[in-house]
Formats: C-alpha cells, structure tokens, sequence
C-alpha cells in the first residue's frame, strides 16, 4: 500500500513538472528592451498625506455637583471624565467619589448609578 502510494505521487510530481515546461516552452520570447534614455523616464509622484489640523476644543458643560450618572456598557472611569468634563484627570474624582460603591461591585459596571464631582475652577491645583 505505501509503495503504491509513493508510485502515485511521484507520478503525479512528474505530471505537474512536465505540464509546468510546456506552458514556459509555449509562451512567447520577448527580446529584452532597450534601454531608454534617463531623462525619458517619467519620475514617480510620492503623495505624503498631511495630518488633518486640530479641531478646535468643544466646550464642555460640566454637570452640578452632586449629579448622578448612569454607567453605560463601555464606560470607564476616564470615558465618562472626557465625556463630561472635557478632561480625563477628573476621573481620579470620580474614582475617590464613589469608592465604596465601585469596591462593593469590583469596579464599574453597566446600571451602575455614580455620583460626579464639582468641576475644578481655574487654578485649583489638581496634583501637588
């Protein structure tokens, strides 16, 4: 049976090489080309894509303090600060606001209802 087998591939190897020398026998020869002059050569355009200019910052509402939020699907902590407040680093509040909330559930979950933050005034330190 495995002599059979080999007789078969073999066969079948041989098949493949010799229809594989008619097709590059039966195809045309094309001379080489001669070689073209530099200058008659066209040169190639390269089209360096330019970064979009930067949108102007939407102003952003922040909501009162004391609001509450509804936590959707894919919010995170940082999601719902940008979304919110225009500015991630309010997450941390977030986080710090409904510590004992977030520790009973294992993080932020979908339905979950958090309490946000007052918005910063302007030149409250957020970080020492």
């Amino acid at each position: 049976m495995c002599a059979m087998l080999r007789i078969l591939s073999l066969v079948a190897f041989f098949a493949l090489l010799t229809a594989c020398r008619q097709t590059k026998q039966s195809s045309p020869r094309t001379a080489p080309m001669a070689a073209a002059p530099a200058a008659a050569a066209p040169t190639p355009v390269v089209v360096i894509p330019q970064p979009a200019p930067p949108q102007p910052a939407v102003p952003v509402t922040p909501p009162p303090a004391g609001a509450h939020y509804r936590v959707a699907k894919t919010d995170t902590a940082k999601s719902i600060a940008v979304r919110l407040y225009g500015d991630e680093r309010y997450a941390e509040d977030i986080l710090n606001l409904n510590k004992d909330a977030i520790r009973q559930a294992r993080g932020l979950k979908p339905g979950m209802i958090i309490t946000l933050p007052a918005a910063r005034t302007r030149g409250t330190i957020v970080r020492p």
